[in-house]
Order: C-alpha cells, then sequence, then structure tokens
C-alpha cells in the first residue's frame, strides 16, 4: 500500500500589523486593512495605530472620516 503524507505550504508570511510597530507599517497596507475589515471601497481621512501592554496587551486601530464624523475602532487584546 503506498504511503501518502499532506506537504503543507505556508501562505501567508506576513506578520499581521498589529504585532508590527507602527514605523514598520506602510500607509498602502493601513488602507488595504481598513478596506478589508470594514469591506469599504472608500480610503479614511486619518487613521491611528498604537499599543498599550500591561497584564492585558491591547493592539489599536482608529480610523476617521472627517466628511462623515464618523471613527472606526479594530481593537485586538492578548491575555498573558
Amino acid at each position: 500500500m503506498p504511503k501518502t503524507s499532506n506537504v503543507w505550504e505556508k501562505v501567508n508570511v506576513a506578520k499581521p500589523l498589529w504585532m508590527r510597530s507602527p514605523k514598520e507599517v506602510e500607509a498602502s497596507e493601513y488602507e488595504e486593512f481598513y478596506k478589508t475589515t470594514f469591506k469599504a471601497y472608500d480610503t479614511p481621512d486619518a487613521h491611528v495605530h498604537f499599543s498599550l501592554e500591561g497584564q492585558v496587551e491591547e493592539y489599536r486601530y482608529i480610523y476617521t472620516h472627517t466628511h462623515t464624523h464618523t471613527h472606526m475602532c479594530v481593537c485586538m487584546y492578548i491575555c498573558k
């Protein structure tokens, strides 16, 4: 009987945005993340990317639209 094995190839080798320093992330990556996450076709007017560390790590992106006065937030939490 022939031996069958599965070989897995890692497709997404990029480190997630929230695990990277804001200095390492390009503006185009923030825009692509925004469009994918919120299923949007427009671009945000501004964004903020920051992290907080303590017993729980928090990574947050805030996107704003000045013409509609809306704010959209993405939060990721990691418990230590």
